[in-house]
Parts: C-alpha cells; structure tokens; sequence
C-alpha cells in the first residue's frame, strides 16, 4: 500500500490541540502539575486531525477510540513499529513516548537519536518553538523549576528544557540534556544549575547562553562552528568561565571554592571581585587547571593529575561509546579471569626469581584478552595489573639459573649475557 499524503494543517492541528491539552511540549505555566494526555487521547487526536495518516486504517474517524487503538496498534505491530506495543490506552503518556509516538506518526526517518527527533518535530510545528533542548539520560532524581515557579517537577528522558530553568540533582545522581545546537551538559550528584540565557539562531550558527553554577560538577561539551559574537559563559560563586568551543568541566565546592578543568580545548576564567567586578584573566588549555577562591584570590595555572582526570572522564554519562554492553561485560570477565589465573601461577612459585620466569607464550593470552578489552572501553584502573607483567630481564634469567651465591665467575657470564642482549 502507498503511503497516503499528509496535509500541512496536520502540523499546526496537533500543536494547537496538544497545547490546549497542556502536553508534556507545551509552554510552562499553560498548565497544571501533572500531564493530562494519554495514550489514547494522543492517537484520537491525530485521528481526527490527519485521516490519511498511513498508520490509521480506512473510516478511521468513524470508529471509538476503543476500537481505534487496538488497530492501530495491530497495524504498527505488523510493520515492525513498536512505540504502542503494551501501551494502555487510558495510560498516562511519558516525554519520552510522546515523542516517540508523535515522530512515528510524523513520518520521520528511522533510527534517529532524541535530539534529532526533537528538532525535526520542532522544524514541523508539533512541540513547542520555546524550548532550548531536552534530557537525553537520567541517573536517580532530578528536577527542575521553570521560571518563577516555586514547585520542583521530576526529569525525566526527553524532558524539555527552556530558558530560566533551574535544575537540581540529588546526591548519587545524574542526568544529560542536549541543546538545540547539539551541546551536552552533564550534572552530577548534589548540583544547582540555572539556565540565566539560552539564545540560538540555527540559521546563522549564533548563540548567546550563560550558565549559573552554585553547587556541584557541571560538565560542558560544546559545539563548535559558531557565528562570530556567539558566547558560552558560566558564572560560580568565585569566578566566570568563557567557552567557543571546547569540553571542560566546573566543580563548585559548598563554600564557593571553583575548579576549572579543561578536558580538550581552551577557555577563558577570571575571578570574582567585589562589587561585582572580575580580576585577572587567565587562559586554561587541555589537561589544565585552575581553582578561583573567595576575594579574587586564583591559584596558578597547571597540569591537572592524570588521575583527576581519568576519574572526571569516568563519571561521563556518555553510554553512546559502549555500543555494546554485553560484549564490554563479557571482555571484563576474561579480564578477571586471566589475572586470576596469573596470580594462581605465581602464587605457585617458590621464590621470587621463578616468578619473572613466564614466557611469551604465557602472556598471549593475557594480552589477546587485553587488547580486546581495551577496545571495548575498559577503563585503565581494570588494567593496571597487568602492565605489571613483562618480559623477564636479562638479571632475572641469569638469577634463576645460577641461585646459589654470585661469584667472579658468575658475575663475568652475566655481564657476558648483558651484552648479548643489548
């Protein structure tokens, strides 16, 4: 079967009605605390609104939503579609299955991530032209405040941001959001962010947004090719960061102490006076640092430990890089096993000299097992033992061959070996 066209005023009928309807996409404060669309009520809506639509069965309009739904349903099923497969019809719908279920409809291409989902309903009219850019992966509770409002609403996957928001984590949580020009903020546990400006033009490549961190770790990735005049700011308690385009992360301590720390690109910091003013301009670059106290005291530039940043990198909510958990699982175990059986092995030897003593055939399997781990995204703290592991030296091989007390003698063949391996 052909598809059936689809006219324009579907577009504009289901953002008008969808509003109305206070939809999880439509402008806060329009509605009240809780959504109100279901399932059942969104797949009425695009009944009524587009009867061509190809996922609605012929007289569509004439049927009750009871009788509709399932068919629908029925229909998906067959093309391999699931956004309503288990779906109750009087369900209360998610920001995440609004979505879905709305860029299915849309006609779409497949296999798209969130934000691009959200930015083609967005270029069609079916959400909300004010928001800035949506959740794209959640740890534990967070929240968020839309402008002058005193009450905290839950984030969830797909949750839409818009300017003035202020988010909250709770400790041992997390949470990603995406903007609209394809930037990444990831807040850890125990943070307080505030969304003071958030303006961009996508025909012009032009944005102006600034940050306000007063507790917590904020990590920034931002997008690059930008209009000239656009701005990144973050401001903290103690100090001002300003980005183009770079990947850097801010640390605000409860007392207002500021770390800056820049994981590939380069910023500009300064901190604060009083009265308002900032002091000293300083220019942070990859793998460098820099802590801003109170009175606009800063310490120096400097390399930042390899170790603090091995462990910012690893508190990334960024799943996109293990495409294949099962297999990451699975190289973790051979991981585990292969140091346990090496540790086995030389629990086995009597002294210390016997235990420099495996060979190149002993360690292909260890370092087969490590190669395909480390292609997978094992950290380094995984591996570390194994870098333990080497070739014997020329001083070991000699030992375990002559384990009695050095004489002339034996102190000339060892020389005589040293020089053979040079």
């Amino acid at each position: 079967m052909k598809p059936k066209t689809r006219n324009a005023s579907f577009y504009f009928t289901i953002l008008f009605i969808l509003t109305t309807a206070c939809t999880l996409f439509s402008l806060p404060g329009f509605c009240g605390q809780e959504p109100v669309l279901t399932h059942g009520q969104l797949i009425e809506t695009i009944a009524h609104s587009q009867p061509e639509n190809p996922f609605l069965p012929e007289n569509s309009e004439s049927m009750s939503p009871e009788e509709l739904y399932p068919r629908i349903q029925k229909r998906m099923k067959k093309q391999g579609i699931h956004v309503l497969e288990g779906k109750n019809i009087n369900s209360s719908i998610s920001n995440l299955e609004f979505l879905n279920i709305v860029y299915t409809f849309s006609g779409g291409p497949r296999a798209k991530d969130l934000i691009s989902q959200k930015l083609y309903l967005k270029e069609k009219g079916f959400i909300s032209s004010t928001d800035i850019g949506l959740a794209t992966e959640i740890k534990g509770s967070v929240v968020q405040y839309h402008e002058n409002s005193t009450f905290a609403k839950p984030v969830t996957l797909a949750t839409p941001l818009f300017q003035f928001d202020q988010i909250q984590t709770e400790r041992k949580s997390r949470a990603a959001f995406t903007f609209d020009d394809k930037s990444r903020m990831i807040l850890s546990g125990s943070t307080n962010l505030s969304i003071d400006k958030n303006i961009y033009d996508p025909n012009d490549r032009f944005r102006q947004m600034l940050f306000r961190v007063s507790k917590g770790s904020a990590h920034f990735v931002v997008s690059k090719a930008m209009k000239k005049g656009s701005t990144f700011t973050v401001i903290t308690p103690n100090g001002v960061a300003g980005v183009r385009g770079t990947e850097f992360i801010t640390v605000v301590e409860p007392d207002g102490e500021t770390r800056f720390v820049v994981l590939e690109g380069e910023i500009e910091t300064a901190p604060r006076l009083s009265g308002g003013k900032w002091g000293k301009r300083a220019f942070i670059r990859t793998g460098e640092m820099q802590t801003l106290y109170k009175n606009g005291q800063a310490s120096r530039v400097k390399k930042a430990p390899q170790r603090l940043l091995d462990k910012l990198q690893k508190n990334r909510l960024d799943h996109d890089k293990i495409k294949h958990p099962e297999i990451l699982r699975k190289a973790k175990r051979q991981i585990n096993k292969s140091k346990s059986h090496t540790k086995n092995r030389i629990a086995k030897t009597s002294t210390t000299q016997d235990k420099k003593q495996l060979n190149r055939d002993d360690l292909k399997p260890i370092l087969a097992n490590t190669t395909n781990a480390m292609s997978h995204g094992i950290d380094r703290e995984a591996l570390r033992a194994l870098k333990n592991i080497s070739q014997p030296s020329p001083l070991d091989r000699f030992k375990s061959q002559y384990q009695s007390s050095l004489t002339y003698q034996t102190l000339e063949k060892l020389k005589q070996t040293t020089l053979i391996h040079q």
